[in-house]
């Protein structure tokens, strides 16, 4: 599987420390974990995490041209 994502809204901290991981060891080459409270997406690879924000753009690694607005994530 290349993209797994995950939506958090009380579960944000065991989603990043504990399934993200998971994810990744199982072969999963990237997580999204969508923080609905905090309005900003967590990337994960293996090569670590960075937060996209609101008015930001991403793509997954796997498909860069296709191209999401974080706040369409956020609807």
């Amino acid at each position: 599987m290349l993209l797994a994502v995950e939506i958090a809204e009380t579960t944000i901290h065991f989603d990043l420390r504990a399934k993200a991981p998971r994810y990744l060891a199982s072969g999963i080459a990237e997580v999204w974990v969508i923080d609905v409270v905090r309005e900003v997406v967590h990337v994960v690879t293996a090569g670590g995490t960075r937060v996209v924000t609101r008015g930001e753009s991403i793509a997954p690694a796997a498909f860069p041209d296709v191209v999401l607005e974080v706040s369409a994530l956020l609807l």
